[in-house]
């Protein structure tokens, strides 16, 4: 009996000795279900948040980036950039975050804050109110996305060919604060309006698909969501937050999944480098230097009031921002979102240089976008900057183009 007391001591020594403890460095840290952005949301971490590792039993294509721990009574997993510490958010929507928010708020875990936000704005843009939930409640299956993975990647080393794959040195977004957030989805209303294709098992694919090219990146817990807009012409939009739009019609000209997946991690890269954001802080920089702005350096009693005024300071510049993304005039970041999405296409083991034969096939229809960068003129100037990056970079061999799975999910289009 003694024996088997000394064992167990032991073992609880072990455990402890192994384990780690962490701290929580970074805004809107949560603890998810499992490793990966998909996951659901237990709870929310503040920074200070003291919580302990625990040994780690996911496969590894599972766990990269993310940690095993136990936050109180909770085991979960945090994404490792949750204990980096990052330099705190200055964008425009950051000033309007400062309310406190509930993540455990709603089944999935969603912000209240993100949702509040998110159907502020889609009402202030005459936006599909009821996508706001639709988004907000849409959630992988967990599993159902492990045995995709699985079926994607076998034989493959998908951790190898990732690493050979280097993204530059700009630090992508690696969180958003729940007002852009907010923005994004009510921007994303606003496009659901165009006409959402209704095919569960299609939407489902296309979200496995990007999820991959997400995983891929360095913004682990970021969680991105993909919907398919019912527009035969070949189109996709990228609202701050992560919200992607695919049209059917870019799916039917597409002729296997890494074309697709091209597409998805073009629109991902514009997210990841905050492409709308960036042009929303130049339009805030132009307000500030007319003192629009003065009066937000003041402290404010009421946070309520402070949110109040500065919404109504930015509405003229948040309007010019949705239609800049809805329109698609950002024709300087074209070509830093082609050459990041076909690394972001290589790391997750799909054929990047697919995207030069996908744009000259769009160049070569009669119909024109009303997204100005699928416009004949501007896929012109695609085409010349995507051929140069693939003559001057060397991808991993053996990449993937998945025809045949593409192909049967491409038939259900109808």
């Amino acid at each position: 009996m003694k024996r088997l007391y000394f064992f167990i001591l032991l073992m609880v020594v072990c455990t402890y000795a192994f384990a780690e403890q962490l701290t929580i460095q970074r805004e809107r840290s949560v603890l998810r279900e499992g490793p990966g952005s998909w996951h659901k949301v237990l709870t929310e971490l503040k920074i200070g948040t003291s919580v302990i590792t625990v040994e780690n039993d996911i496969d590894d294509i599972d766990s990269d980036q993310w940690i095993k721990v136990k936050a109180g009574n909770l085991m979960g997993y945090i994404s490792e950039s949750s204990i980096k510490k990052l330099p705190p958010r200055t964008n425009t929507f950051a000033v309007m975050a400062k309310q406190k928010t509930d993540l455990t708020s709603s089944k999935h875990g969603v912000s209240a804050g993100v949702k509040g936000f998110g159907g502020q704005f889609s009402k202030t843009f005459k936006g599909d109110v009821s996508f706001v939930e639709l988004a907000t409640s849409y959630q992988l299956d967990a599993k159902q996305y492990k045995q995709f993975k699985k079926t994607t990647y076998k034989g493959m080393n998908i951790k190898k060919i990732k690493n050979s794959v280097r993204l530059p040195k700009q630090i992508p977004s690696e969180y958003f604060s729940f007002s852009e957030e907010g923005f994004g989805l009510g921007v994303a209303s606003a496009i659901a309006t165009l006409g959402l294709y209704k095919d569960n098992e299609l939407h489902d694919y296309i979200n496995y698909l990007g999820t991959q090219v997400a995983e891929a990146s360095n913004a682990s817990d970021i969680e991105f969501k993909f919907f398919i807009l019912n527009i035969e012409v070949p189109n996709a939009y990228a609202c701050p937050g992560g919200y992607i739009f695919v049209t059917k019609g870019m799916i039917s000209q597409c002729q296997n999944e890494a074309e697709i997946v091209v597409v998805l991690a073009h629109e991902i890269a514009h997210v990841l480098y905050s492409h709308g954001m960036k042009e929303l802080e130049k339009r805030k920089n132009r307000i500030i230097a007319d003192q629009a702005f003065d009066d937000m350096d003041e402290e404010i009693p009421s946070q309520d009031e402070e949110i109040t005024a500065t919404e109504k300071e930015l509405e003229e510049e948040i309007f010019s921002m949705y239609e800049t993304i809805i329109q698609g005039r950002l024709d300087a970041y074209e070509k830093e979102a082609d050459e990041i999405g076909m690394l972001l296409s290589a790391r997750a083991g799909y054929n990047p240089i697919v995207l030069s034969s996908l744009l000259n096939r769009i160049y070569r229809l009669p119909l024109d976008s009303n997204n100005q960068h699928y416009r004949k003129e501007s896929i012109k100037q695609r085409i010349i900057d995507v051929d140069k990056f693939i003559a001057k970079n060397k991808f991993p061999d053996k990449l993937i183009n998945n025809n045949d799975r593409f192909t049967i999910m491409k038939n259900r289009i109808k």
